[in-house]
């Protein structure tokens, strides 16, 4: 998943939404020295009563269900979230994506692989230069046994989304090689000891047939 979204500029007035989300964040956050993600989790609730389309809300309130493993109640907050951010005057190509991502997640986790997919792809078109998108996106088709366009979004990640991360997935793309490696040379090896077998048995029916010959 990514990182908790900050307040940013967000306009603090008492007893209003973002001021509920503030101190939903600080709990989530531990920036106080203590965190307390029920406590976080309450507070971006009450901001949500005061404006359930508040973004930074819905988005964190989304990324704790994911934690906790509660994949039902985190992919409708995501899908909430992705709706805000399309309202989003400001950055909401960036808030799509991370809430299309958290989303991707979501689906991942819930064995909906197809919708997973879809999700990564809608949130690395609208900001292609999202990391996270990019990497769960191979990781995806990685456990998916799909190395071959694995490879492809790699190199498609890496010019639009360099990051350090890549260094994992390429570790594993080169145990897939090997294993690929292996299984062509087992299959040559196979083939190989088809046609002797053939010309073993070819030489055997052709001394069968000689010794019919000269008991004739």
């Amino acid at each position: 998943m990514i990182v908790i979204l900050m307040a940013g500029a967000l306009e603090l007035n008492a007893q209003s939404a973002e001021s509920y989300f503030e101190k939903g964040r600080i709990y989530h956050t531990g920036e106080e020295g203590v965190q307390d993600i029920e406590k976080a989790l309450s507070y971006y609730k009450a901001a949500l009563k005061r404006n359930g389309a508040l973004y930074p809300a819905l988005y964190n309130s989304g990324l704790i269900y994911h934690q906790q493993q509660e994949y039902a109640r985190a992919q409708t907050l995501f899908i909430k979230a992705a709706k805000a951010a399309a309202d989003s005057p400001q950055d909401a190509k960036r808030y799509g994506a991370m809430a299309r991502n958290g989303l991707g997640s979501t689906y991942q986790k819930l064995g909906k692989k197809l919708q997973a997919e879809k999700q990564f792809g809608i949130a690395k078109r609208l900001f292609p230069s999202f990391v996270e998108a990019h990497y769960n996106h191979i990781n995806l088709l990685l456990l998916q046994d799909r190395a071959k366009e694995a490879r492809k979004a790699l190199l498609v990640a890496e010019k639009l989304a360099p990051s350090e991360r890549y260094e994992k997935i390429k570790g594993r793309l080169k145990v897939e090689e090997k294993r690929e490696d292996s299984g062509w040379a087992n299959s040559v090896l196979g083939i190989a000891a088809f046609i002797v077998l053939l010309l073993l048995y070819s030489l055997f029916l052709r001394r069968q047939s000689v010794k019919k010959a000269e008991k004739r």
